[in-house]
C-alpha cells in the first residue's frame, strides 16, 4: 500500500488553486448552505442541476422527478444520523426516467455522494471514477469499489497517513481526483482539456502527486 504525504497533498492544493474548479466548489458550498432543506421541488431541482452540470454526473434524467424522489426519501433528517454509506446507497438506488428513454435507471453513487457531500462535507466523501482509480492504485488493487468499500478504505487510509487535514475529506478528495486523472493521462486515457493544459503548464506539480 502507498500512502500520500504532505508533499503530495500540497501539490494537489496548488494544482487545484489554478483550476476553475475552485470557483465551482465555492458556488456549490454557498448554494447548498443557502438552500439546506430538501422540501421544495424547485430548490432540490436547482441543486440537482448544479451538481449534475458542474460536477459532470451525466444524469440525463427528468430533473423534476429526481427532485420529488429525493424529497420523498426525507434525506434532511438523515445527513447527521444515518451512516454515510447507507444514505448514499439509498439516494443512489432511486430510480428515475431517463430523458428520451422508456427505461428507468438509478441515480448512482457518483451523483449521490456529491449531492450528500455538499450538504454535509464533513461526513460524505466524494466518489467518482478518478477517486476510485486513485484509491485502487494506492491500495494496490483493482478498482471498482462500491461506495461503502470506497469510504471504508478511504477512512483507513486517512488514519494511516496521519496528516493534519483541515477537513476530514475535502483535501484528500481533491488529491484523489487529481491523482486519478494524472494516472489516466499517463495511461493514455482521455482527460479534460483543462487538465491537459494544467499538466502542460505544471508537469512538475503533477509528478509530485505520486506517493513516495
Amino acid at each position: 500500500m502507498k500512502t500520500p504525504n504532505l508533499g503530495n497533498i500540497d501539490a494537489a492544493k496548488k494544482i487545484r488553486a489554478e483550476l476553475t474548479w475552485i470557483y465551482v466548489d465555492e458556488v456549490l458550498y454557498r448554494e447548498f448552505a443557502r438552500l439546506k432543506e430538501n422540501t421544495i421541488p424547485r430548490d432540490v431541482a436547482y441543486k440537482t442541476i448544479m451538481v449534475d452540470s458542474l460536477y459532470n454526473c451525466n444524469l440525463k434524467m427528468d430533473t423534476w422527478e429526481v427532485a420529488t424522489k429525493i424529497i420523498g426519501a426525507k434525506v434532511d433528517a438523515k445527513f447527521d444520523s444515518v451512516e454515510p454509506a447507507t444514505l448514499v446507497g439509498e439516494v443512489a438506488n432511486i430510480e428515475v426516467q431517463k430523458v428520451g428513454k422508456r427505461r428507468r435507471t438509478k441515480l448512482g453513487p457518483v451523483f449521490s455522494s456529491k449531492f450528500c457531500h455538499f450538504h454535509c462535507p464533513k461526513r460524505f466523501a466524494i466518489y467518482d471514477q478518478f477517486a476510485d482509480k486513485a484509491l485502487g492504485n494506492l491500495l494496490g488493487r483493482q478498482a471498482k469499489f462500491s461506495y461503502a468499500e470506497f469510504k471504508s478504505s478511504l477512512d483507513k487510509l486517512i488514519l494511516e497517513t496521519n496528516l493534519p487535514f483541515k477537513a476530514p475529506y475535502k483535501e484528500i478528495d481533491e488529491y484523489l481526483w487529481l491523482y486519478g486523472q494524472w494516472l489516466d493521462y499517463k495511461d493514455g486515457r482521455h482527460v479534460s482539456t483543462e487538465i491537459k493544459e494544467a499538466i502542460s503548464r505544471r508537469p512538475e506539480l503533477f509528478s509530485r502527486l505520486y506517493p513516495t
